[in-house]
């Protein structure tokens, strides 16, 4: 059971590599993939490098744990009672993993064709879900409204259009 967690763990480390690279990547070319379309006081590529270069961050701390997650399981021995635990938790973390990869590609479609101020909210309604949200109106009260006060600051501090969606125009 352990030779399976460390599997696991491996098989996490190449992803958080593959996208560590793939976020550097981005970072790097963002200003030969922007357009600008609307004249603005920042850069166009300002904002997705620091999307970019924030979820590369985020991929390099999940490699730096992963790695350290993966010498503690090689050099410990685990009890009968925490390889039991640690397979159901296991198998409940790679089924939410699937669920959040699920719902980011449902985001990514519903750009495409409901827009930002449609799609946003209900990503971060089942993100939410997903991690525990318990009051469910209060929640999606606060999405819609995030949603809305980004739109405004892109537009007008930002001077980034967010996408309407191809329904609306």
């Amino acid at each position: 059971m352990l030779a399976h967690h460390q599997r696991k763990l491996a098989i996490e480390i190449c992803i958080s590599i593959a996208l560590l690279i793939l976020f550097l990547v981005m970072v790097i070319n963002m200003p030969k993939w922007v357009i600008e379309t609307l004249p603005s006081t920042v850069k166009p590529t300002f904002f997705p490098r620091i999307v970019s270069g924030t979820l590369a961050g985020l991929s390099l701390l999940l490699l730096i744990t992963t790695i350290i997650d993966y010498h503690k399981t090689a050099t410990r021995l685990v009890r009968d009672k925490e390889k039991q635990f640690e397979t159901v938790q296991d198998d409940a973390k790679y089924s939410s993993l699937i669920i959040y990869i699920t719902v980011l590609f449902l985001y990514l479609l519903g750009m495409k064709y409901l827009g930002f101020l449609l799609s946003t909210p209900f990503a971060m309604f089942a993100v939410a879900v997903q991690l525990g949200l318990r009051k469910y109106m209060i929640g999606f009260i606060t999405y819609v409204m995030v949603a809305f006060a980004l739109n405004y600051v892109a537009f007008n501090y930002m001077q980034i259009m967010l996408p309407s969606g191809l329904l609306w125009e």
